[in-house]
């Protein structure tokens, strides 16, 4: 999973944060 930061594109190795855009992104289509 990638999130985009100030500095750039930076790569998190977490379930939960996958989790949690998962459902964010669900929630606003």
């Amino acid at each position: 999973v990638y999130h985009m930061k100030e500095d750039g594109w930076v790569k998190v190795e977490s379930t939960d944060v996958s989790d949690l855009l998962h459902q964010y992104r669900e929630a606003n289509q």
